[in-house]
């Protein structure tokens, strides 16, 4: 018989727990979603909701809402946020606004303004149709610094710079 000698257990090792992923707060994922106009979660951990095609109209003299329908709205709407990348949206914000030389000036000192915009949509019969600006960024769901950031680059005749974030 063998004698028997204490030899004390070894407590297995455990490795570093793991982390389960969370794909929601990751960079690129909430940047996807967010261009394309979806509810994500923002670095701060707030949720941001979902864009939608916001119903209401306009009282402007151009009557926007008689010459494109609710419908044709929700469409334009819906092929802005299925481009899904922000360079793509800021060329079609582009293609949409027309800058031409203003064409008088009231006052007697300089103006930096050099420009006024034209804001067009299309509309069911292919055809582009002048719209006020509040209609504009209601349709799309854009905020005024979009707009100026997307046309900052953009002159008369030149394309629209290209996104230089991360």
């Amino acid at each position: 018989m063998t004698p028997k000698i204490d030899v004390p257990l070894r407590k297995r090792k455990r490795g570093p727990r793991k982390k389960f992923k969370d794909e929601l707060s990751w960079k690129r994922n909430r940047k996807k979603l967010r261009n394309s106009g979806k509810e994500y979660i923002n670095s701060k951990q707030k949720i941001v909701p979902v864009k939608q095609c916001n119903g209401s109209d306009c009282d402007c003299i151009k009557e926007c809402q008689k010459q494109i329908s609710f419908d044709q709205r929700y469409q334009i709407f819906f092929e802005f946020y299925a481009l899904g990348d922000h360079n793509l949206q800021t060329s079609f914000l582009c293609g949409q606004i027309k800058l031409i030389n203003k064409l008088r000036s009231t006052t007697a000192t300089d103006s930096k303004r050099k420009y006024t915009r034209i804001y067009y949509l299309l509309s069911e019969h292919g055809v582009d149709v002048r719209v006020c600006k509040s209609f504009f960024k209601k349709t799309l769901q854009v905020s005024d610094g979009r707009l100026t950031r997307a046309l900052r680059g953009k002159q008369i005749g030149q394309t629209p710079t290209k996104d230089r974030r991360g």
